[in-house]
């Protein structure tokens, strides 16, 4: 390993530690995010609540135990296992952090000591290189101790999407020859298409066509305290070391306290940053980039060279680093600069020293830049000396440039002036070796007496230089004037010995009220410090930076603000400290380094100032093994009497056991947080529900029951208490049966009233199967009148005990499709049975009769045969090329000889369709599950409006829509039979539309509009979104289109609807005669008599097993209403009345005729109100009766008198006069022909002014 880097060594095991029972625990921690994630989100302000987290699953912990390379024998169980009980390998626990984590949270693999060698060569996770798909940790044990080997077989690592971190591991090994494909081709090491953090690593002895140590196309890199050494050869395009390109889409990399050092590539032999069409921005601070080769650019190359569509630009910043000894055969031995004149590169560079460069070929040994209209360059406070050149410019060709306090020590290639703008040209800097001058990374220190002493500039007003926070940025030097602030000129400051402790950064002074807290944190006040030892113990994944002193803040911050961030040892975020209450889910992450550590935790549990009060130091001198491992506070209880506020605890790690809350430690780490003191907890209830089903692999037609139950386990009466337990669409209801309280099957919700401590209820339902594919029942808690003390009722978190789900259909399982060999496992054959396994792409039935089994695949053919093992589990494999991945696959299996058994038919290789946002936003509110269905009933019933047909329609009304947050500037996808949402549209939050019917807000609509302003403006439309997803679902594909609902991005204020179709007279036709007449129009209000006045569902459809009642709700709003006799009323006005029909339906209205309008329709809908919603249902509701004479005069239904005469009434009976709920009687459905004959002679004149309006 090269020696220009030092960081710690150590071993890596997973132990979870509790207080009160110090034993080890599963690796399968219960946390939330990394610690380092944790203290990104509030970076300046830290302050940790100790409450209860509300936690969304269990992160996972995956230990690694095999140095074999094996594929995981089930990916997405959440177990990291190899088939015959190999253990954990690498390739293994990488399929299941795949699977198992989220964004959100993101899975950790632990990799203890050792060489991780590949031994399968092939595309996949399967085999070659590690594919990451997901966000997820690699910790390694240290780069000294964890290395893991491609064999040359591929690449390492390909991160395709998500947030990952890799730390403490060596990555080499790696090769890719691919010179023709510009993605294939890239990255040796590792390729990043996502966001990486690569941490505490080194990257050698990698190749490949473009960056042949590490290739981030399109993605985000974040390389720091690492070293990139040894990669790429002749035949490496650009990049030995790192290659950031951007093509299209913006690629960015940040190089921190790294050292780049003897690579090769053809251009950028250390970094080449690289904008074909996009913009590719690169940052190298605090590094040092040395020993590099290549035609153009030896250490850095910035290139912008495209004749692009877009105009690319290439950006590069180099900020307190060291460019030396490296190489260009042509020309910029040490940075190269170029762009034509329809694209840009800039280049900027500050407090840095670029030094003994070579330009073999050509000019500009220390900077090359190619004079374009698209260059520009900007320097401030760089030291070029000793830098040669064959050609022009040896430390410094470029046309033109802005420069001040800068030293050029030769002065051709430039136009920089000797004293002009504090420039300092045509000297001898008088500068030593590149040497360890303290600090992560080598530099070249100044002699005695050199001309750049005292010369430079802070403009940054950076506390440290190159060598970090220990080293201070500036130093005057009382015996030379000074040329502005007396920086020195070059990446590091003359005559410094460097800080050798890390401090705390709890306040020294604190009013609160009127007492003032003084907890003792400078090193005046002997404040807790420890000596930075390479390989030391640490408090998180980060070894700590050294200060010279404390910086002691208010929020426990200031540690951050100076040197890099290494404040991650508490894995906690927004969490109350309550009076009374054990501190849940306070997790301390810790490295033991080599040998262990002892851990030392106060809080000051007064709020006086100190920690020196019995009680206040909670963990004392616990032993800690070697490695990262995990230590619990859920031990240590808050005092019932601590005042609200603000307090502090301070953890402290170290090989010396002992330590106080101050003074000096040998090595290790502190780190103070502080923590915010809520109020005493209210007294609550503690609800949980479980789901269970009687038979979880159904038949076809089968009736299932589920039995649910719901207990109070709290010590107060919870009251108040709705669960949501809606079947899905594939089970049909056919009874339940409640213990206590009342369920409705028409909502499917279950109202009970009170639950005492420690009582349950039970209900039963009985549904029928219809289907066979997998379904799930998932039921929550929804609704309490007294808080829960671990669930949020209605909150849609699966993690919480409030939420139970039984699936059905799981003896066929498969993952997720991909390129190679796949696996298909059946769990529930006869132990030893021969299973057969067939497969098609249509639904039906087909028969094999030499088996005597009929299967639900249309077109069925035979597949492969296995043996169920002792477990009854039968596995076979089969392959899949790229062409057929995407074709519809429907699978079934099935015991054979003769089949007693058939499992669940599995739907795989249906593509996700992915919907992206324009622009992603800066964060938006979450979206919430129970304000999604009333969109979803719009969205399809804007595909009815279109034309699609109901039926097709009502198939879709079950498919699943979740909430999750997806990656990037992705809105929604789809698959299968289920839609996904990002639960905050990409940052541009979501609009949820109060009247999706009406698009007011929406200019231009009916197809297309923007919002110009309001809430709609600024946000997605929740509408369009689902609307384009029901799409996919029916078989559209995506558009180019902008103006089409099936356009591939969706801007903010933008809704998109299908083209509304003509609509057919017919399709108001309900009672299937053939006509549209006023009969139709009786059987919505007869329908409409029949509800009671809680059935206003939100589901897509509801309604009678035997009846059609799709054309009865005309306004598409997923329920019979008033409204609907309406819109039927206008349509047969509009539409007047053919001559055929007239005979059977007249219409006469005094003083001409005229429409319903949307006023009327409007109108009524505003009744429909909570207290008044049968009103609005019924006939005989005078606010209708009101509104409808007011709006609608002299639209009519039929003759009171020929009514009458047919049911034999008196005259002065009439619609207006019946009580609520007898219009059955009066318009029975089977009453209905008859009724209709007997208005065959039309309505007389004389019969006209009878006519009732209803």
């Amino acid at each position: 390993m090269p020696s220009q880097l030092r960081w710690g060594i150590g071993c890596s095991f997973c132990w979870g530690v509790d207080l009160m029972k110090p034993k080890p625990v599963s690796c399968r921690a219960r946390s939330t995010r990394s610690g380092r994630e944790w203290h990104r989100a509030g970076r300046l302000t830290r302050t940790l609540k100790f409450e209860q987290l509300e936690e969304k699953r269990l992160l996972a912990v995956f230990t690694v135990d095999s140095f074999v390379d094996q594929v995981d024998l089930n990916p997405g169980d959440g177990v990291c296992a190899v088939a015959g009980g190999g253990g954990c390998t690498l390739r293994a626990a990488v399929m299941e952090a795949n699977a198992w984590g989220t964004a959100l949270q993101p899975d950790r693999i632990v990799l203890p000591p050792g060489e991780y060698l590949f031994s399968l060569a092939g595309n996949g996770n399967l085999a070659g290189d590690l594919d990451i798909t997901q966000s997820m940790v690699l910790v390694g044990a240290g780069a000294a101790t964890t290395a893991v080997d491609a064999s040359g077989l591929d690449r390492v690592f390909d991160i395709r999407t998500g947030n990952v971190e890799i730390h403490g591991l060596t990555i080499r090994g790696g090769v890719v020859d691919d010179t023709d494909s510009l993605l294939d081709g890239t990255g040796g090491g590792v390729r990043n298409e996502g966001t990486l953090l690569l941490a505490d690593s080194v990257v050698t002895g990698n190749r490949a066509s473009r960056g042949g140590g590490i290739g981030n196309y399109n993605g985000t890199l974040s390389v720091q305290r690492s070293i990139i050494t040894g990669n790429g050869d002749a035949a490496t395009q650009s990049g030995g070391g790192i290659e950031n390109y951007s093509y299209y889409d913006p690629a960015s990399v940040s190089v921190m306290d790294s050292t780049v050092s003897g690579n090769r590539a053809a251009v950028g032999g250390g970094v080449n940053n690289h904008a074909y069409d996009g913009v590719a921005s690169a940052v190298i601070s605090g590094s040092t980039i040395s020993e590099n080769n290549a035609d153009d650019g030896g250490g850095v190359a910035n290139r912008a060279v495209y004749y692009a569509e877009q105009g690319p630009l290439a950006s590069l910043t180099i900020v307190g680093s060291t460019i030396s000894g490296n190489v260009g055969s042509a020309s910029g031995g040490g940075v190269h600069s170029q762009a034509t004149s329809d694209s840009a590169a800039t280049l900027t560079i500050r407090n840095s020293t670029i030094a003994r460069n070579t330009a073999a070929g050509g000019p500009g040994g220390g900077i090359h830049v190619i004079d374009s209209p698209g260059t520009t360059c900007t320097l401030s406070s760089v030291l070029l000396a000793e830098n040669s050149s064959v050609g022009s410019g040896a430390d410094l060709e470029v046309a033109s440039l802005s420069a001040s306090y800068t030293l050029v020590g030769t002065p051709g290639g430039h136009n920089l002036v000797n004293e002009a703008n504090n420039n300092v040209v045509g000297v001898d800097a008088l500068l030593l070796d590149l040497a360890d001058n303290g600090g992560l990374t080598f530099s070249h220190e100044l002699a005695s007496g050199s001309p750049a002493i005292d010369q430079g500039a802070n403009l940054d007003g950076l506390y440290g230089d190159q060598r970090g926070s220990g080293f201070a940025r500036t130093v005057d030097d009382g015996s030379v004037p000074n040329a502005a602030d007396g920086t020195d000129i070059g990446s590091i400051e003359l005559g410094q010995v460097g800080a050798a402790f890390d401090f705390g950064d709890a306040p020294e002074s604190m009013l609160v009220g009127v007492t003032e807290r003084f907890y003792p944190t400078r090193l005046a006040a002997n404040g807790a410090r420890h000596r930075v030892v390479p390989g030391a113990p640490r408090l998180g994944t980060v070894a700590a930076d050294p200060e010279v002193d404390a910086f002691p803040v208010a929020t426990a911050s200031g540690d951050d603000l100076v040197g890099f961030d290494d404040e991650d040892g508490l894995a906690a975020d927004e969490i109350i400290l309550t009076p009374g209450t054990s501190m849940q889910d306070v997790i301390l992450t810790h490295d033991g380094g080599i040998n262990g550590a002892f851990l030392n935790v106060w809080i000051d549990l007064n709020l006086d100032g100190d920690w020196s009060d019995v009680g206040e130091q909670v963990v004392d001198d616990m032993r800690l093994a070697s490695g990262v491992s995990f230590t619990s506070l859920a031990g240590v209880t808050v005092p019932a009497d601590i005042a609200t506020g603000t307090t502090f605890l301070r953890a402290r790690i170290s090989t010396e056991a002992g330590l106080g809350a101050t003074g000096p430690a040998i090595d290790g780490e502190v780190e103070d947080f502080a923590l915010a003191v809520g109020s005493p907890p209210a007294q609550v209830a503690d609800l949980s529900l479980s789901n269970v089903v009687n038979e979880s692999n159904p038949d076809l037609n089968e009736t299932v029951r589920f039995l649910l139950s719901v207990e109070n386990s709290g010590p107060v009466p919870a009251t108040g208490i709705e669960v949501s337990a809606l079947l899905p669409f594939e089970l049909y209801y056919e009874t339940a049966q409640a213990s206590m309280g009342a369920y409705d099957d028409f909502d499917g919700i279950w109202m009970l009233d009170q639950l005492l401590p420690g009582q349950s209820a039970s209900l039963q339902i009985d549904a029928i199967v219809e289907t066979t594919d997998p379904v799930s029942f998932t039921a929550e808690i929804v609704a309490s009148d007294q808080a829960d003390t671990d669930s949020t009722p209605g909150n849609g978190i699966s993690s919480e005990d409030d939420q139970a789900t039984s699936a059905l259909g799981t003896c066929l399982a498969a993952a997720p499709l991909h390129v190679g060999l796949n696996r298909l496992r059946y769990a529930c054959a006869t132990p030893g049975a021969f299973t057969g396994f067939v497969r098609g792409s249509e639904r039906g039935l087909t028969t094999f009769s030499e088996y005597q089994v009929t299967v639900d695949v249309a077109d069925a053919e035979q597949m492969a045969i296995g043996i169920a093992d002792t477990n009854g589990v039968a596995q076979v494999f089969f392959e899949l090329n790229e062409a057929s991945i995407a074709e519809p696959l429907l699978i079934q299996a099935f015991e054979m000889f003769p089949a007693v058994r058939k499992g669940n038919t599995l739907s795989l290789g249906e593509a996700e369709q992915f919907l992206h946002a324009v622009s992603v936003g800066g964060g938006g509110a979450s979206l919430q599950q129970e304000v999604v269905q009333p969109t979803v009933v719009q969205a399809l019933m804007a595909w009815h409006a279109s034309g699609v047909d109901a039926r097709t329609l009502r198939q879709l009304a079950g498919v699943s829509v979740t909430i999750t947050d997806l990656p990037e500037n992705v809105l929604a996808r789809a698959s299968g039979r289920a839609i996904v949402l990002d639960h905050d549209a990409a940052g541009n939050g979501w609009y949820v539309d109060p009247t999706p019917w009406e698009h007011g807000e929406f200019a231009g609509l009916p197809v297309a509009g923007h919002a110009v302003n309001g809430a709609a403006a600024g946000r997605i439309d929740l509408l369009t979104t689902l609307t384009h997803e029901f799409g996919h679902l029916l078989g559209l594909d995506d558009s180019r289109q902008v103006n089409h609902v099936m356009h591939h991005e969706l801007e903010v204020g933008r809704r998109v609807l299908p083209e509304v179709s003509i609509v057919d007279p017919h399709g108001f036709d309900i009672n299937r005669d053939e006509r549209v007449s006023s009969l139709d129009a009786l059987v919505v209000i007869n329908e409409l008599s029949k509800q009671s006045s809680l059935k206003t569902d939100d589901r897509f459809w509801h309604g009678h097993p035997n009846l059609d009642w799709l054309p009865f709700d005309t306004n598409m709003d997923g329920y019979l209403s008033s409204i609907d006799v309406l819109a039927i009323l206008n349509h047969l006005f509009r539409e007047r009345i053919s001559a055929g029909e007239a005979e059977y339906v007249q219409f006469g209205v005094p003083g001409g005729r005229k429409e319903v309008t949307a006023t009327a329709v409007d109108s009524v809908h505003a009744e429909i109100t909570r207290e008044g919603i049968w009103r609005a249902l019924c006939l005989d509701s005078d606010v209708l009766v009101g509104h409808v004479r007011d709006k609608v005069s002299g639209s009519l239904i039929t003759s009171h008198n020929k009514l009458a005469r047919f049911r034999g009434t008196s005259a002065s009976d009439g619609f207006l006069g019946v009580e609520r709920g007898s219009l059955l009687n009066v318009f029975d459905m089977e009453l209905l022909p008859a009724l209709d004959g007997g208005m065959s002679q039309g309505i007389t004149s004389e019969e006209f002014s009878q006519v009732k309006v209803p």
